[in-house]
């Protein structure tokens, strides 16, 4: 048994030093190219280290490594370090040179073209938005239409949509985060209101996750996020994902365009 308690931790050294060695060489590839500016994603580290399943996923990755590094090598070369809040503004501004993020909010565009801002946009990845209910939901799968039908009030029961006689508890994201606009776009159509009175708003993704997991009436509730932090960071994995339109979210289906709910990275 130490035989192999000993050849797991040195498997456990050597992925380690591998991601060391990573961060350092993106670290070095990104600052080589001497930009203005360097902006990255501000998460709530604080918060999601709350959540058992996300706080290992967060450390393995070595966020925090990542940032703190990036950061004191933009101080040693002189590049000022920016955290996503008003990217957007830096970018119109000039004050920024690149940006690398998800579909924004319509009205930055409009910002971009009232101020007179040609830009190029390229897309770089693809993601999927999911959606997850407590896994002693008989729920497997809902369709696009059923969807925005629970968030726009007109459907509150989840008999109505093959599961038991209780009310559904959807929770929704707040307004210009990442994974509503996705909503908005993919599902409501950037038209239909999310007026259900049964909806919840939640500021933090993390949040979400922790209202489907914990709600007094968890087997009831629905939320969404992006597959990324459900699945590769592992923050749903108590969850159950449902299919959409009969497709499982998973890293094939979103890939191929399978899977219906998908959106775009893009770089500016």
């Amino acid at each position: 048994i130490q035989k192999q308690l000993l050849k797991v931790q040195k498997c456990h050294q050597r992925l380690e030093q591998k991601r060391t060695d990573y961060i350092n060489q993106v670290i070095h590839e990104i600052v080589k190219t001497k930009p203005s500016y360097i902006t990255v994603e501000d998460l709530n580290i604080s918060g999601m280290m709350k959540n058992k399943h996300l706080s290992k996923a967060v450390a393995s990755q070595k966020f925090y490594e990542f940032r703190t590094k990036l950061k004191a090598k933009c101080e040693a070369e002189q590049i000022e370090f920016h955290k996503t809040t008003n990217s957007f503004q830096y970018l119109i501004s000039g004050e920024s040179d690149l940006l690398l993020v998800a579909e924004p909010d319509p009205a930055v565009f409009e910002d971009m073209e009232k101020a007179g801002f040609e830009y190029e946009q390229d897309t770089i990845a693809v993601e999927g938005l999911v959606f997850m209910v407590n896994a002693t939901n008989p729920v497997d799968s809902l369709t696009i239409d059923q969807v925005r039908d629970i968030y726009s009030g007109k459907i509150t029961n989840w008999k109505e949509v093959g599961g038991d006689d209780v009310e559904i508890v959807a929770f929704q994201r707040n307004e210009n985060s990442g994974s509503q606009v996705m909503m908005e776009k993919l599902v409501m159509n950037n038209g239909e209101s999310m007026i259900s009175p049964e909806t919840t708003t939640i500021e933090s993704m993390v949040k979400v996750i922790e209202a489907i997991a914990g709600y007094s009436n968890s087997a009831n509730a629905l939320g969404y996020t992006v597959y990324y932090y459900a699945v590769d960071m592992e923050m749903a994995s108590d969850l159950k994902l449902l299919k959409i339109d009969g497709v499982a979210p998973t890293k094939e289906t979103i890939k191929s365009g399978d899977y219906p709910l998908i959106n775009y990275y893009y770089e500016f």
